[in-house]
């Protein structure tokens, strides 16, 4: 086993299943000035929940919308589906999309629009 190390600037916040995320916690988020809001989950058919994540995919493309009306744009809210043997795929997305961030932000991250 290897230890990945995640981009400082990225907090991850634990959940039993990414069904346990509600809308509240996706708009405090931003609400407290996140960058971006990256969920993560379990394959499709491979949720120990059994279709959990069916209804997370479903939330999501709901959240998307909400978040487009009050003025977020879309690749800053993010859903990604993975099983275990792509566990490094869990540290690529926030390393790539610094850059993306940084053009809305600048260096320092602070957030001055949504």
């Amino acid at each position: 086993m290897f230890k990945l190390q995640y981009p400082p600037y990225a907090r991850i916040i634990r959940l039993q299943c990414s069904s346990r995320l509600s809308w509240k916690h996706v708009k405090r988020a931003f609400e407290l000035g996140a960058a971006g809001v990256f969920v993560t989950g379990c394959r499709l058919g491979d949720c120990h929940f059994i279709t959990a994540n069916y209804n997370t995919v479903r939330r999501f493309e709901n959240w998307k919308k909400r978040l487009k009306n009050i003025g977020v744009r879309e690749e800053r809210f993010q859903l990604r589906l993975f099983g275990a043997p792509d566990v490094t795929d869990l540290v690529e997305p926030p390393t790539m999309n610094l850059s993306l961030l940084r053009s809305y932000f600048g260096e320092s991250g602070c957030v001055s629009r949504l």
